[in-house]
């Protein structure tokens, strides 16, 4: 826990410039999708003290600690689901909102939490799971992989073939299917890699490694999916004039997000106010470097 404490102090990522945009009324109802510890929602809660905010995260730990830091507030209510599920929720209380916030990707929490194996600096079960109570950890559904879907993840969802041949994927693949049964620690992984790729340099190789992590928790935790299953169902529970904030920190987020938003737009129901993503400033990163890779789309409803 002690290492969740640090985070408390964390900024949440690009908030000027959501707060702008948002334009934020006393009444507003407000959707934070990905609440984490609740940094957005409380500057929310306090532009908002006769509207309502609801949050959802899969993390189990994250909801504990975001109803603690928003205590001194009454007016939000926030489920340990996947944010997938909050157009399903809304629905079945006939609730529309104004204001809806995605903050996508892994959290510095999670990342700092060995539990979870998303680092590459700690070893841990490679587990990779957003709520550890649901379903199975990755290292016991590897073992179920063959060969060709093992290549495909890794293609699919870090696109190992952009920055690296396609036999650097294929030898990376190979290595993971045939020590699949010996691979359930963070290390496990990150040593079998060092071992078979020595002659990269030290960037490149941290390059794959990351890209590898990343590869296997957007698909243990069809991260991807409940992206377009979400904005599939926005105009159901988005009232007229309002606006949506998503926050990516990847190519593949961005890109589902910004062609999404670019359907919206050209059936003539939304307008795009971002052409471009908005990027953090440098004193931003200076200050909070996760924010270093995010990009921020907004659009509006008409």
């Amino acid at each position: 826990m002690e290492n969740r404490n640090k985070i408390f102090t964390h900024k949440p990522v690009l908030l000027s410039e959501i707060l702008k945009f948002f334009d934020l009324q006393e009444s507003d109802l407000v959707l934070d999708g990905t609440i984490g510890l609740g940094g957005h929602s409380k500057k929310f809660l306090e532009k908002i003290p006769n509207g309502k905010l609801f949050g959802f995260d899969l993390d189990y730990e994250a909801v504990k600690i975001s109803k603690k830091n928003l205590s001194e507030f009454k007016n939000f209510e926030i489920i340990n689901q996947n944010f997938s599920f909050a157009p399903a929720f809304l629905k079945s209380k006939k609730i529309k909102v104004d204001k809806i916030l995605l903050d996508l990707g892994v959290s510095s929490m999670q990342l700092d939490d060995k539990n979870h194996g998303f680092s590459l600096q700690k070893n841990s079960l490679l587990d990779f799971r957003m709520n550890k109570n649901s379903e199975t950890p990755f290292y016991e559904k590897l073992k179920k992989l063959e060969l060709l879907e093992i290549q495909k993840i890794l293609n699919d969802f870090g696109e190992i073939t952009q920055r690296f041949r396609f036999s650097d994927l294929q030898k990376l693949a190979k290595i993971i299917f045939q020590e699949k049964f010996n691979l359930k620690q963070t290390f496990d992984l990150t040593n079998l890699i060092d071992e078979n790729f020595k002659f990269l340099s030290f960037q490149k190789l941290l390059l794959l490694k990351t890209l590898v992590f990343q590869a296997f928790r957007i698909w243990t935790n069809d991260e991807l999916s409940s992206i377009e299953k979400f904005l599939n169902s926005i105009d159901e529970i988005l009232n007229p004039n309002g606006i949506v904030a998503i926050i990516s920190f990847h190519s593949l987020e961005d890109r589902i997000v910004k062609n999404n938003f670019k359907v919206l737009e050209k059936e003539k129901k939304y307008k795009i106010l971002t052409k471009k993503p908005i990027l953090p400033t440098d004193e931003e990163i200076f200050k909070n470097p996760r924010s270093r890779s995010a990009k921020l789309r907004i659009i509006q409803k008409k």
